[in-house]
């Protein structure tokens, strides 16, 4: 495996001879935007490897009630480790926001792998605890107003998806308004009103599922 995975990501932190031995049994699978990779609820007998494209992780809390963006993951990151390591089914389902191409591996192999080899379990650790980390620092604004939700949301998304452009920087990912406001528990026109405002202070500029940053966003917008 040679590609250069984005740094942070389950990918970037194996060795070249740990992503191999992953590689070598998995399937290369492509799923155009709005598909399903999985569905909460059902049987994980692989984990997804993300090569191209994002995902969101959506998880409802009871059959048929409003579905909660809990994540979303760009190339090297890895899909479904929590569910691969207690034996169970997709604690969430995933859902490409364009275009997406994986690669699948058998749940067992990573389990098998993980035993045998310090370093993998080493990053597999990593993982778990950097989307404990993430999810905890979401949640430490949830008392907040949804003005303060979504621009904590936009600079962590920024951070780790954003890249340079003419006029700043520039979030094309394939997000909507509705992605944003189940990320952060709020109505799509609440989040569409708090992105008018940060247009009209010319701080963003929005377009259809982009975001360009025009200037750095403040927590106190």
């Amino acid at each position: 495996m040679t590609i250069p995975w984005p740094e942070n990501t389950f990918m970037s932190k194996l060795g070249l001879a740990e992503a191999t031995a992953l590689f070598s049994t998995g399937t290369d699978q492509e799923f155009s935007g709005s598909s399903e990779l999985s569905v909460q609820g059902e049987p994980a007998s692989s984990v997804l490897v993300l090569v191209e494209g994002h995902v969101k992780s959506v998880r409802e809390a009871r059959t048929g009630s409003s579905s909660a963006v809990i994540g979303i993951s760009g190339p090297g990151d890895l899909l479904g480790v929590e569910s691969a390591f207690l034996h169970g089914t997709w604690n969430a389902s995933h859902i490409a926001l364009r275009t997406v191409r994986v690669r699948a591996v058998r749940a067992s192999r990573l389990l098998a792998l993980a035993e045998q080899d310090p370093r993998i379990s080493t990053v597999v650790n990593w993982a778990l605890a950097t989307q404990l980390r993430l999810r905890d620092a979401a949640l430490a604004y949830s008392t907040h107003g949804v003005p303060v939700r979504l621009v904590a949301l936009l600079k962590k998304l920024d951070e780790r998806y954003g890249v340079p452009s003419e006029d700043g920087r520039e979030l094309d990912i394939g997000l909507t308004h509705g992605d944003l406001a189940a990320a952060i528990g709020a109505s799509t026109p609440a989040v569409s009103t708090c992105l008018r405002d940060l247009a009209e202070r010319h701080v963003v500029r929005t377009s259809h599922r982009k975001i360009t940053f025009l200037r750095p966003l403040q927590l106190a917008a």
